[in-house]
């Protein structure tokens, strides 16, 4: 069972419960699993990542342990006003 998992069937509320946090690059890697760990510890998530599809699997895996996370892809980080369009979104 992963931490996700026993998280949410121990229905503990987390450190960062009601917390906001902008995740980038939760498509893959560090930021896979810093959105897991965050929503884990209770705090909503807002990610994003340039590839929409790999950004939709984390958000998919999340929702199946029950946790919801609110995404926007693309998002091109290079581009101020793409990034202060995703700020303002969350």
């Amino acid at each position: 069972m992963s931490y996700t998992e026993q998280s949410v069937q121990n229905g503990s509320v987390g450190r960062l419960h009601g917390k906001v946090v902008l995740i980038t690059g939760i498509g893959s890697g560090m930021g896979r699993v810093t959105a897991m760990l965050f929503a884990c510890e209770g705090a909503i998530v807002v990610g994003c990542d340039l590839n929409a599809e790999a950004m939709e699997e984390t958000v998919r895996q999340l929702n199946s342990v029950g946790y919801s996370i609110d995404a926007l892809a693309p998002v091109d980080l290079s581009c101020r006003d793409a990034v202060s369009a995703w700020v303002e979104a969350a």
